[in-house]
């Protein structure tokens, strides 16, 4: 059987591309826990700021710091169990995202010090308007 040399080429750009599809969706496993988890985070969040206002500040800050709390751990214990696939510019993007996030928090903390919502639905306006913001700014980024 002979194969010609662009059905070759042909086969095996079938084959890097389901090589790197196959990448894509091991690497997805690894996120899709923590980002359930941060939605009931945020779920329970709201929540407790809708029914607790008075103490909305302190539910978010329990909240979002156990969430990071877990989120590291999770991530240390998956960089030290290795990772099926190691991908240079995955890892590069990974840490520009955890960078990204780290500093998201710092600056929503400092302004809410500063600002010191007196109203609960002041502090979920701003928390999401933070949030959707710097998402469309990180998007731009990666």
């Amino acid at each position: 059987m002979d194969i010609s040399k662009e059905e070759a080429r042909d086969s095996l750009d079938q084959i890097h591309a389901m090589a790197i599809r196959t990448r894509q969706t091991i690497a997805a496993g690894y996120d899709s826990a923590l980002l359930i988890m941060w939605g009931f985070i945020w779920i329970a969040a709201f929540i407790g700021t809708h029914y607790f206002g008075v103490w909305a500040g302190y539910i978010w800050m329990v909240l979002a710091g156990i969430g990071c709390a877990v989120t590291l751990v999770v991530c240390w214990y998956q960089f030290r169990t290795g990772k099926p696939i190691k991908i240079a510019a995955a890892e590069k993007v990974g840490w520009r995202i955890f960078w990204f996030w780290s500093l998201l928090f710092v600056y929503i903390f400092v302004w809410l010090a500063i600002l010191r919502p007196y109203r609960a639905i002041e502090l979920n306006a701003f928390i999401c308007t933070a949030i959707i913001v710097c998402i469309c700014c990180n998007r731009a980024l990666v």
